[in-house]
């Protein structure tokens, strides 16, 4: 069965390198986008987004 499979959908070294050639597309997209999301977060903190967690929920039940 298993020859049959092989057979079917190319030998495994064929595989192997389809795989790879993935990969290095794959996990260098993976790191800048991870890259990107770690520098807007580090921005966020610098700008003060995180420092008055508890004024927005107030304020919106407030009538001024």
């Amino acid at each position: 069965m298993v020859a049959l499979l092989d057979r079917h959908a190319g030998s495994s070294n064929e595989r192997g390198t389809r795989l790879m050639a993935t990969l290095l597309y794959l996990v260098p997209i993976a790191l800048l986008l991870g890259g990107l999301g770690l520098t807007a977060f580090v921005w966020a903190l610098k700008s003060g987004q995180y420092e008055d967690m508890d004024g927005a929920a107030e304020r919106v039940l407030l009538d001024d």
